[in-house]
């Protein structure tokens, strides 16, 4: 299930899904991770994206935890990046409802 897609108002894409056969959450896409362009003519279109700096970079986000995704999309915010309030106060919700 996903909390936000990328669209106008929105600049994250995160979704619920499995890790190793428990629940996580992820940031698809996370633009807080520095990112470069590398061409690639055998990729479709042209290149990839990939770590800036492959040895430091602290690979996807994903999370077990709602509340420390509410933590991630809120420093999305703090950076300037739109992140929907539904995804937040969905999050939020299953969180106090006992959502496994």
């Amino acid at each position: 299930m996903s909390y936000a897609r990328f669209g106008p108002e929105s600049d994250v894409y995160v979704f619920g899904t499995t890790l190793d056969g428990k629940e996580c959450f992820t940031c698809c896409g996370c633009i807080l991770r520095e990112m470069v362009w590398e061409d690639d003519p055998n990729a479709f279109l042209g290149g990839w994206l990939v770590p800036k700096d492959p040895e430091n970079d602290p690979g996807p986000f994903y999370n077990q935890s709602r509340v420390e995704t509410v933590v991630h999309l809120l420093e999305h915010r703090v950076r300037g990046h739109q992140v929907p309030q539904y995804a937040i106060d969905g999050l939020l919700a299953e969180q106090e409802w006992g959502i496994p």
